[in-house]
């Protein structure tokens, strides 16, 4: 959640699957304003029993950029008690002087900042981890945690992984090896910030057809990266053929293991998800099923580790006179179906389904002809729509499913105020979302 200006922390439940109106609800605003000139959007990113750490930056935080414009990338860090009152800010810097910031995220109640120094000299990548409390003392990041030779080519900045049960924290990141090529790192680490493992793997992928969508860490240390390639069927041909990838290392493994999801039909989503209870990776979403009533089918399967055994896939339609609010997304004014829903998030059952979280959410670009200006303008507008919630059983059938309708449309801000966030409980699923996006 992103605020401008006020620290506003709101509870609102929606209940997606007995829909009810909530007779009681608190509201709890801060008696000062943030008021950090430089700094205007912020994002709550960690909470302990006492309060609440609040991450400031000069650019979006739904950017993982450092640079915009001509704005380099900032950080201040800010504690809250529990009645929003803050007790202190300081600016979040690399405590090694030739560091940079890679992440900043939350683990085991204090902020953990990645940062990273490339040796260019023996062609190793090192990174860094320090942690801030919340008496905002700073601690570590004077000795590297962990290492990744032979980096001769670019890389990207690397992502925090965190399992599950909070026991595993992972750091991924890949480099281009070559224009056909590129080779996957992670580190593992445990709830002490002590070293697991390192593993790699190559991936035989150019790099503007392959891209990492999805990652994946189990309780013991397992590491699962989701990978989609996407290339075109001929040179001036708009059709394109796309694949999804699994790889994946047990914790007693060093490779990463490559396993493609082969499928007879068109597969238009994917998530993936840890099983910690039965030591393997779940994968799900959706393939497109013309002879659906809804258009849309459900991929369901399960990947046991230490095993070669492939994907056992699940595919089946969804059955429209069933989820007849889904049969009227094939129809809704976007004309997408579910086939136009990326999968946001994915909640193992105990019996061996899952509840499938997704979000209509896509981008368009128009252009036009400025004559104050006498240049063309190029806009880029953000859709976040609709969120449907499928409960899918073992075999791909849907259990129940809902539909929270909503519209968020903004130009040229990465969506910063759209989207939403869901939480769980014992009882109901929650979701919050903005209907204003102007404030």
């Amino acid at each position: 959640m992103t605020f401008i200006n006020r620290f506003l922390l709101c509870i609102l439940t929606f209940s997606v699957i007995i829909p009810q109106v909530s007779e009681a609800q608190k509201l709890l605003i801060s008696p000062s304003e943030i008021d950090e000139s430089g700094f205007g959007y912020t994002k709550v990113i960690g909470q302990d029993e006492e309060g609440y750490f609040v991450l400031l930056s000069n650019i979006t935080l739904n950017y993982s950029g450092d640079r915009m414009g001509f704005r380099s990338r900032k950080y201040k860090l800010a504690y809250y008690n529990s009645n929003l009152t803050q007790k202190w800010s300081i600016p979040v810097n690399a405590t090694k002087p030739e560091a940079e910031i890679e992440a900043v995220t939350f683990f085991n109640e204090s902020i953990l900042i990645i940062s990273s120094e490339y040796v260019k000299s023996d062609l190793k990548l090192n990174y860094y981890f320090s942690t801030i409390d919340k008496e905002g003392v700073i601690s570590g990041g004077e000795n590297s945690v962990a290492s990744f030779s032979q980096i001769s080519g670019e890389y990207e900045k690397c992502r925090p992984v965190i399992s599950t049960g909070r026991k595993m924290i992972a750091i991924t990141t890949r480099e281009f090896t070559s224009d056909n090529q590129q080779k996957l790192f992670a580190a593992i680490f445990d709830s002490e910030l002590k070293p697991v493992k390192s593993v790699t793997g190559i991936a035989n992928y150019a790099e503007k057809n392959f891209d990492l969508i999805n990652f994946a860490l189990t309780d013991r240390g397992d590491v699962g990266i989701l990978g989609i390639h996407s290339e075109k069927i001929k040179a001036l041909s708009s059709k394109r053929t796309t694949d999804y990838i699994l790889f994946t290392a047990s914790v007693s493994e060093s490779q990463l293991k490559e396993t493609p999801i082969a499928a007879d039909r068109i597969i238009t989503g994917l998530g993936l998800a840890a099983d910690n209870i039965n030591d393997q990776f779940v994968i799900a979403g959706f393939y497109s099923d013309v002879n659906s009533t809804t258009g849309s089918g459900v991929v369901y399967g399960k990947l046991t580790l230490d095993s070669t055994a492939n994907f056992d896939l699940k595919l089946k339609p969804i059955d429209g006179e069933k989820n007849i609010r889904l049969k009227g997304e094939r129809n809704a004014a976007s004309g997408m179906s579910l086939i136009g829903y990326p999968i946001e998030r994915i909640i193992l059952r105990k019996d061996g389904g899952a509840v499938i979280v997704a979000e209509a959410a896509y981008t368009t670009e128009y252009s036009y002809y400025d004559y104050f200006t006498q240049s063309f303008t190029r806009r880029e507008e953000f859709h976040f729509d609709n969120i449907a919630v499928l409960s899918v059983n073992y075999d791909a059938s849907v259990q129940w499913s809902a539909i929270a309708e909503k519209e968020q449309v903004s130009i040229d801000d990465d969506g910063v105020f759209s989207s939403f966030c869901s939480l769980l409980n014992s009882e109901e699923m929650i979701v919050l979302f903005n209907d204003n996006l102007s404030r």
